[in-house]
């Protein structure tokens, strides 16, 4: 009878309250278990939303480059033609066609 009454106190482990210590210890790591994963966890996020927003940057930049890339073909395919020497010629030279007449205001 008194092993049997032996055997229960050992088997009882956790459930019957006969090791505190190890209770605590259990929780305890749980805890801070709990703890590094969750701060792992806050950090990826932190990281996550920084090449988000560095992502996005990029992708404006990106368009950005394109827009100046088109204008710049474009004002290439015009530089050389009849057309915009003479645009050049009357906007920043001041030169007018022979029988033109210059109309200035008061400004």
């Amino acid at each position: 009878m008194a092993t049997s009454a032996k055997t229960r106190d050992i088997s009882g482990g956790f459930r019957g309250g006969g090791y505190p210590i190890a209770r605590v210890i259990v929780v305890v790591f749980f805890l801070v278990l709990i703890a590094v994963v969750g701060s792992m966890l806050i950090r990826q996020n932190t990281v996550y939303d920084r090449v988000s927003a560095r992502s996005e940057e990029l992708i404006q930049m990106e368009r950005e480059a394109i827009a100046e890339n088109e204008q710049a073909n474009n004002m290439k395919s015009l530089v050389g033609s009849d057309e915009y020497i003479e645009q050049i010629a009357r906007d920043q030279l001041g030169l007018v066609k022979p029988g033109e007449t210059i109309y200035q205001s008061g400004d």
